[in-house]
């Protein structure tokens, strides 16, 4: 009889298990299952069969192959054209079969937890009957027992079912559960109980129709022209009243307002032709506004029925089966409407997608399922959606009107009581006077009292100082200022400027001032200023006090307090603004601005004394007003004959910035070498307006007579910002280098650079990108983030974590010793996939004021190489090795240190006794930190069985147990084929640090994959895509290789500007290049020896590597399981490739066991002179590491055969055989 079965394609997912169980069923109907489950395999044909054997072997092949055809046939048939290009690779059924479980069907694991959550979490939808329901947890408990029988080798017993069938059943079957407990366990079974539940499911009472979403038609066909005596407005009669309940009286004066909680589900409709929400229950509402009139809605029959207010009604959302907390705004409130009514409109317009298909709707907004319906018998979407009615309690007393002002005051919103008591007289009300002070006006309405003029003010010259800083600037002076602090004399308005690189160093700033008013003949008598730290301290006020003078500091947040600091420092700013635009200087020059600004000020501002200036006042000096001149204002500068030969130029051209003294001579910033110079023989040019930046170094013309100024000399300031006097002081030794003369060189200048400019040392190189995140710099910064929570939450763990370690005790200082300072350092740790994983705060101590032989002796501490990581990890993929990870906590707090070291209170947990921290242990900044936690570790692995490589400190060993144990500073691997020896060890390493240990996957920016079948691949794809986001490189097209066929070369292009991050993106590229890519090694390498002045060419390079890592990001390094373990080396150079030095680039590579475990890319120390010497360069520095990797690798226990230099250069070949012809090479 011939069988025909309807089996539906496979279209993805959401078809799989359906479509899994028709396909086997067909499969075993043709009896064919056994070729996709593996239990049947093509048969394979010994070497030494036999000629019966081999006809027997090629009439067993031909019936595999048959009916393989026809289980691939059953397969490819009843799929669609997507998953037939899927698997067109496929060459037989079980291979189909397999590549389909692997993209639709999870990992055991992961398929067995959801199967269990999915069973022990469904609930009944209280749109399906029992039936349905029970069907539902059948196929459940069926998909469950079937990967469990898979799995484990057991499944569930029938009882588990029935319990669950029980558990999720609603309150209408109550009664029956304990009729159903009182039958014996023998005699139940999941039929009889459908069958018992099916007929008391019949016997409830039927729902409510809901086939029209319309008006119930009740009596009340004229209810439109009815008034409620209730509340007097049409519409609704008395007993659907909301106010209703308001108006019941209770005994006495009192009335009381009921409102019954309810717990009855009710069923939301999704209506698209509704405009807005609507229920008729009242008691929903959170909140209820009535309308001023009843508005009218209109219905299906053209009936009108009235919305009389609208408000917020609380709900519980059903989402991938858990109920979520949301609410409904502006919710019409229509008595008369029969069920409640969702509008799809309305939320439609809030950004909300609606989706109808089949028997289900949802409602999605940024791609996320919001809420879900089910389409009824009726055509009608009901939505998983339930009321939660406000929590009101069950009886509200107001009491009796009391007409007094304090009432009445409330009842109107708080407006002032003498309007409201004429308000309400004009209405009739008379009201009792309230002399109670309200309390919610002070909440609402305090507002600051007025700053009165101080009564009296300074008559002589000293008696008030006011003090202030302002800063930081956005960019760094060239003297590396960030702050100026100013103090201003309040009787003569003499003010004096300070330039400071941080707040630090207001202390020195005021001795100074302090020291100059006492030799100007000045007794200060009060000082004034704000309350912040660099004020508020032990060292000014000390100071101060031991001069007598009085100390004087505004409230917290008034300003107004100490106006004229703040006011002083608005003017000054202004006027530097103002004369740094005016003439498109450099905001680096602002010091010079600020400097000339507070010197013309103190020369041409006004005072209490008529006809006197400020300079006037304090040092009885008197000015003369023609002496000024406009700031920027070009100038030639006149050479001493000292400094120049016979055909040099006697004058340099520069730009004016400043005085010195008053006529001593002027301040002349010379803009192609970037430096100050002081002279008095100064030749200005026409001071009218222009651009300094402008003019790209060509000259003007002189148009007006220039003037001349008095003096012989040029002198080279060491630093901008020393601020002005007097009279011209002495800036300290500085030669007069501005101009070269035959006996000087160029060495011998000061080229005074922006700090910011300035090489860095190697460990301050850019590696790693900065967080996306804002970590603040600060204290300050922390505790005023939004984040302040978290900050302070870290702050609190890392203060745990010193006591729990008795890192320090607090002692009173030594009179012989000086403490150190302290700072928090804020990180926000994230996971490979660029998630915050937790807010890390550490509290890190100011080492660089350590002394050698004091505070420290050694500081060297190794870091494991990644040349070891990587071995290490192949040697696990090769040997199968389970892989652990660990971090150690607060590593440093657990080095004994040797040195007494006194340490600060750490800012925002002093206790104020004034004592400080004596450490007794590391902590994070001082110098031997790192090499005595290595010290302690070293100790505790050697304690726990594991000894030192040979090869790299930071590499420990176990041969009996085979545990490889690699560690980088706090962070750690494990590899080792004894999980129980791995075990005990964890166990020791968390008894005696604080430690989290994990899977091994991320490890120092490096993203590890354990591939099922042993292979391990390292990669950084997170990395890559953080480097591109970062430049905005995203979206650009892919290139197929890193750098252009050719040499990288430097052309006449211009140089880039400093605004190019060109230093940042080499160091993210270097990082990459170092721990995973050698593919860009070379590219990188050659692009990093022109960080000091690189050109447009080298930028479109770092581009086109960056657009290379596109079309690469998910490449790596796979290590395989099955490879040998022989170590292969190749090793290349080119000749000359550098054309300015005419030096040559070394490559090497080492492969170990299918990847890449160490390589080069590195510029040759010294000249090559031919091919042959270049590559016989580049085999040296190979055979180094060679011998060095098979040392490593002997000591893992891998013994390897003697590697191979593949070179490619037949010369250098045979001179590394035979040294012939040396003198040649």
């Amino acid at each position: 009889m011939e069988f025909r079965a309807h089996v539906d394609k496979l279209v993805g997912a959401s078809n799989w298990s359906k479509w899994k169980r028709q396909v086997e069923l067909l499969l075993r109907h043709h009896d064919v299952h056994e070729l996709v489950s593996g239990d049947r395999v093509c048969p394979v044909l010994a070497e030494d069969a036999t000629p019966e054997v081999t006809v027997l072997y090629e009439k067993s092949r031909k019936s595999f192959m048959k009916d393989d055809s026809l289980a691939q046939l059953v397969l490819v048939g009843s799929m669609d054209d997507a998953n037939v290009e899927l698997t067109a690779t496929c060459d037989s059924a079980k291979s189909i079969w397999e590549k389909l479980l692997s993209v639709y069907e999870q990992s055991s694991g992961q398929r067995l937890d959801r199967l269990m959550e999915q069973f022990f979490r469904s609930e009944k939808d209280g749109d399906d009957d029992v039936v349905t329901h029970i069907a539902k947890l059948q196929k459940n408990f069926s998909e469950l027992n079937d990967e469990l029988k898979r799995v484990a080798k057991t499944t569930l017993p029938e009882l588990l079912l029935m319990s669950r069938i029980m558990s999720t059943l609603p309150l209408e079957f109550f009664e029956f559960k304990s009729v159903w407990e009182s039958i014996p366990i023998e005699e139940r079974s999941v039929n009889k109980l459908t069958e018992r539940l099916r007929l008391i499911e019949m016997r409830l009472p039927s729902k409510p129709d809901s086939t029209a979403l319309v008006a119930t038609k009740k009596k009340a066909a004229k209810k439109v022209e009815r008034k409620c005596y209730v509340c007097r407005k049409p519409g609704h009669i008395a007993k659907d009243c909301w106010k209703k309940d308001k108006k019941q009286k209770t005994s006495g004066d009192a009335f009381v307002c009921i409102v019954e909680g309810v717990t009855e589900k009710e069923q939301w409709i999704a209506d698209s032709g509704a405009s807005a929400h609507m229920t008729s229950y009242r008691k929903y509402f959170l909140d209820f506004k009535e309308f001023p009139s009843p508005k009218p809605v209109y219905v299906g029959n053209n009936n009108a029925i009235m919305a009389y207010g609208q408000g917020t009604v609380n709900v519980d959302m059903k989402v991938n089966g858990k109920w979520v907390s949301n609410h409904l705004s502006e919710v019409w409130y229509v008595p008369d409407v029969s069920r409640n009514l969702f509008s799809v409109s309305q939320t439609l317009a809030k950004g909300f997608v609606f989706r109808a298909e089949g028997n289900e709707c949802s409602f999605t907004r940024d791609g996320h399922v919001r809420l879900r319906g089910i389409r009824t018998v009726n055509g009608l979407y009901a939505l998983k959606m339930r009321v939660v009615c406000p929590e009101v309690p069950a009886e509200v007393c107001f009491a009796s009107a009391d007409q007094s002002l304090q009432l009445w005051h409330e009842r109107l919103c708080h407006q002032n009581k003498p309007y409201v008591k004429e308000f309400l007289g004009q209405r009739g009300i008379e009201v009792c006077e309230s002399k109670v002070s309200c309390e919610g006006c002070l909440y609402g309405k305090h507002q600051r009292g007025r700053f009165h003029e101080r009564p009296s003010r300074p008559i002589v010259t000293g008696a008030l100082i006011h003090a202030d800083v302002c800063g930081p600037m956005q960019e760094r002076s060239i003297g590396g200022s960030r702050y100026f602090v100013c103090f201003k004399d309040d009787f003569s308005r003499f003010r004096r400027v300070f330039f400071m690189e941080s707040k630090s160093e207001v202390p020195n700033c005021l001795k100074v001032f302090l020291s100059e008013a006492k030799t100007a003949g000045h007794t200060i008598k009060e000082f004034l200023s704000d309350g912040g730290g660099e004020f508020k301290n032990s060292q000014v006020c000390g100071m101060l006090q031991s001069c007598g003078i009085n100390i004087r500091y505004s409230m917290p947040y008034t300003p107004e307090q100490n106006g004229a600091a703040e006011r002083e420092n608005r003017t000054i700013v202004e006027a530097a603004r103002s004369i740094l635009h005016h003439k498109g200087l450099p905001l680096k020059l602002w010091a010079e601005a600020v400097n000339t600004a507070v010197y013309v000020l103190n020369r041409t501002g006004p005072t209490r004394e008529k006809e006197k200036t400020p300079i006037e006042l304090w040092s009885a000096s008197s000015f003369n007003v023609h002496y000024l001149k406009v700031f920027g204002t070009k100038c030639f500068v006149h050479v001493p004959k000292q400094r120049r030969q016979k055909l040099d130029p006697k004058s340099v051209a520069g730009f004016f910035v400043g005085y010195c003294g008053e006529k001593d001579g002027y301040r002349v910033w010379l803009k192609k070498q970037n430096k100050i110079i002081l002279s008095r023989d100064v030749i200005f040019e026409n001071e009218a307006s222009y651009s300094v930046m402008a003019q790209n170094g060509k000259s003007c013309s002189v148009v007006n007579e220039p003037s001349v100024g008095h003096g012989s000399e040029i002198e080279l300031i060491k630093s901008s910002d020393v601020p002005y006097s007097d009279v011209c002081q002495e800036i300290g030794e500085a030669s007069c280098d501005a101009i070269d003369s035959k006996e000087s060189s160029d060495e011998q200048e000061r080229n005074l650079r922006d700090r910011s400019m300035l090489k860095k040392p190697a460990r301050y190189d850019n590696c790693v990108l900065l967080a996306e995140h804002a970590e603040p710099d600060t204290y300050k910064e922390a505790i005023a983030s939004k984040e302040s929570s978290e900050w302070l939450a870290a702050m609190k763990e890392e203060m745990d974590s010193f006591e729990a370690n008795n890192t320090w005790e607090l002692v009173n200082l030594p009179q012989d010793r000086k403490a150190i300072g302290s700072r928090w350092v804020y990180k926000i740790k994230k996971n490979a996939d660029g998630t915050v994983q937790r807010f890390k705060a550490r509290l890190v101590a100011k080492g660089y004021s350590q002394k050698v032989g004091v505070d420290f002796n050694e500081t060297f501490s190794p870091v494991v190489r990644w040349d070891t990581i990587r071995t290490v990890l192949s040697v696990a993929a090769y040997k199968k090795l389970k892989l652990v990870q660990f971090d150690v906590k607060t590593a440093f707090l657990y080095g004994d240190l040797q040195e007494d070291i006194y340490m600060h209170q750490p800012q925002g947990f002093e206790d104020g006794t004034g004592q400080v921290c004596k450490l007794l242990k590391s902590i994070y900044g001082l110098k031997q930190a790192p090499r005595v936690w290595n010290e302690r570790f070293k100790s505790f692995a050697m304690k726990c069985g594991l000894k030192q490589s040979n090869s790299d400190p930071c590499l420990f060993l176990n041969d009996e147990k085979s545990i490889y144990l690699i560690v980088y500073v706090d962070d750690g691997i494990i590899a080792s084929v004894d999980e129980q020896a791995v075990k005990q060890f964890l166990e020791k390493l968390k008894s005696e640090f604080s430690v989290v240990i994990g899977v091994a996957n991320y490890f120092l920016g490096m993203q590890i994959e354990c591939l099922e079948d042993g292979d391990i691949f390292v990669h950084q794809e997170g990395y890559c895509r953080k480097i591109l986001k970062h430049f905005e490189m995203s979206e650009c097209n892919s290139v197929s290789t890193p750098v252009e066929k050719g040499t990288i070369t430097t052309d006449h292009s211009e140089f880039l500007p400093a605004t190019v991050p060109y230093r940042e993106a080499i160091g993210s590229l270097m990082f990459l290049a170092i721990v995973s890519r050698p593919d860009i090694s070379y590219a990188v390498g050659v692009l990093s020896q022109v960080l000091d002045k690189p050109q447009q060419v080298h930028w479109s390079m770092i581009k086109r590597i960056m657009r290379y890592l596109k079309g690469t990001e998910k490449c790596g390094i796979l290590f395989k399981c099955n490879e040998d373990n022989t170590l292969q080396c190749f090793t290349d150079s080119d000749y000359a490739g550098d054309p300015l030095s005419r030096r040559s680039t070394s490559g090497m590579i080492f492969m170990s066991y299918g990847g890449a475990v160490s390589w080069r890319s590195q510029r040759q120390s010294c000249i090559a002179l031919s091919t042959t010497e270049a590559e016989f360069i580049a085999a040296s520095q190979a055979a180094k590491e060679a011998i060095w990797l098979g040392n490593l690798l002997s000591e893992l226990r891998c013994v390897s055969t003697i590697p191979v230099l593949q070179i490619d250069n037949q010369s250098a070949i045979r001179l590394v055989k035979n040294p012939e012809f040396h003198s040649r090479t």
